[in-house]
């Protein structure tokens, strides 16, 4: 899946945005810098005419996926 942005990581769900709806209980793959993650689709909001905020709940992420995740969304 390609993801434009990391918005926030709270706990074990990121948001990410990208231009792809995808249900609730999709699994997905994305790779954000050098880190892939994996996760479940659990919500999805419409943001204008072509944005989807997905909230994703991650699965088994290591704590260096972890960190580049948390260094893209502190950049913002």
């Amino acid at each position: 899946m390609k993801v434009d942005s990391v918005e926030a990581l709270v706990e074990d769900v990121a948001t990410v945005i990208t231009q792809n709806p995808l249900p609730p209980g999709a699994r997905i793959s994305f790779v954000v810098k050098d880190a892939t993650v994996h996760g479940k689709v659990v919500a999805i909001k419409k943001r204008g005419s072509s944005e989807f905020a997905v909230n994703v709940r991650l699965n088994s992420l290591t704590r260096s996926n972890r960190d580049a995740l948390e260094n893209v969304v502190k950049q913002g």
